[in-house]
């Protein structure tokens, strides 16, 4: 049975522990670590307090001798995106609403919502904003990064659990990335999948402006995660915040989202998916879910998250 949602909130105030007894004890029984098969995360405002596309831009062109002129093509770059998203994105949702999912629309929406991503990320490469990027200015700007609370104690126990996390991000530096969980995380960080800003050969030397692309948009990450689920099998988790995230989310068997993002939670309404507690991911309805389940889960904090994953 069923925990019914104020309930949730009723015993959410009394700790963690307590909660998970109570809600047990109720016939929920949440799902057990042994069940997950692994757990994929999205970066920049999921593991992150803020979105990094700006730091990063930041750390790239700092000491540029035409700082100025690239400064200049990022508010450019920035005004476009913001233009063509205003005009373009809101109408490629369902009107109305769903009120049943279905997979071909969403399919549809994700390609578009792809060929928009494609456009911006085109018209970063040709900027060349990025042509000056080093690895000790990544490394600087990523190290001060600010993670949200809990998330890097999640992350540690997962892995020394033994169960499998990647960070999957369409960030445009992996090493940036990675450099922030390595000044996070006390212990080896997760692998990450993202775009690379530095080729081999530029590791010492610098950027040349274009990248390594791997995730270059939503529907990206929906194929990584379909293809991790087709290896590992049932169990596999995705944390999200934002709408990039929803194909990955849907692909998941356990879909969490995180914050409070108003684009996703648009989507998540046109496309009739329905959300619970995170809270409330039991082995009924999480473990068993088939991919492109019509259930996601939300979550006010890292540590909301924890109490599910980590029971």
């Amino acid at each position: 049975s069923r925990v019914p949602e104020p309930m949730v909130r009723l015993l959410a105030p009394m700790g963690g522990h307590l909660t998970r007894r109570l809600l047990g004890t109720a016939g929920l029984g949440l799902v057990s670590r042994a069940a997950y098969s692994g757990v994929g995360i999205d970066f920049d405002e999921t593991l992150t307090r803020r979105d990094t596309c700006a730091t990063i831009v930041e750390a790239a062109i700092a000491g540029c001798p035409d700082r100025f002129e690239k400064q200049r093509a990022w508010t450019l770059l920035q005004k476009q995106f913001m233009d063509e998203y205003l005009a373009t994105v809101p109408f490629l949702l369902p009107d109305p609403a769903l009120r049943d999912f279905d997979s071909s629309r969403f399919e549809q929406w994700l390609g578009d919502m792809a060929s928009f991503d494609d456009r911006a990320n085109k018209r970063l490469e040709a900027s060349r904003v990025f042509d000056a990027a080093t690895v000790a200015s990544l490394r600087r700007s990523a190290e001060a990064v600010q993670w949200q609370q809990g998330a890097s104690e999640v992350v540690s126990t997962l892995m020394a659990q033994g169960i499998p996390v990647q960070v999957i991000s369409a960030s445009w530096s992996a090493e940036f990335v990675e450099a922030s969980i390595a000044a996070q995380l006390t212990s080896a960080g997760p692998p990450v999948v993202a775009n690379r800003l530095l080729s081999e050969d530029a590791a010492s030397s610098g950027s040349n402006g274009s990248l390594s692309w791997s995730v270059r948009t939503g529907r990206d990450k929906a194929e990584l995660m379909r293809e991790w689920r087709s290896r590992s099998g049932p169990g596999l988790v995705y944390i999200g915040d934002s709408v990039g995230d929803l194909g990955a989310l849907m692909a998941a068997d356990l879909g969490i989202v995180i914050g409070s993002s108003g684009s996703l939670r648009r989507a998540i309404t046109a496309f009739g998916v329905r959300t619970e507690d995170v809270r409330l991911a039991g082995c009924d309805s999480a473990r068993a879910q088939a991919p492109g389940a019509k259930v996601l889960y939300t979550a006010n904090s890292w540590d909301e998250i924890g109490e599910v994953l980590l029971a």
